[in-house]
């Protein structure tokens, strides 16, 4: 199966990857709870953007099967 929003896939993945860096470091700096949260809040949104680009390649997929 060929994926042809992968590039964005992993972009966009890849984008998750760092933030989920950026808010170890900023456990490592004691930041507050509530900074943290929030930037747990993007990635919770950054994944939600992933699932919905795979699902519109997958969709894409099934409907060229057609």
């Amino acid at each position: 199966m060929v994926h042809h929003l992968l590039p964005t896939v992993q972009v966009k993945l890849a984008g998750v990857t760092n933030h989920i860096k950026n808010i170890q470091k900023m456990a490592d700096e004691e930041k507050s709870y509530p900074e943290i949260m929030d930037q747990i809040c993007v990635i919770h949104s950054e994944l939600t953007s992933v699932e919905q680009v795979m699902i519109q390649d997958l969709s894409e997929h099934n409907s060229d099967k057609s």
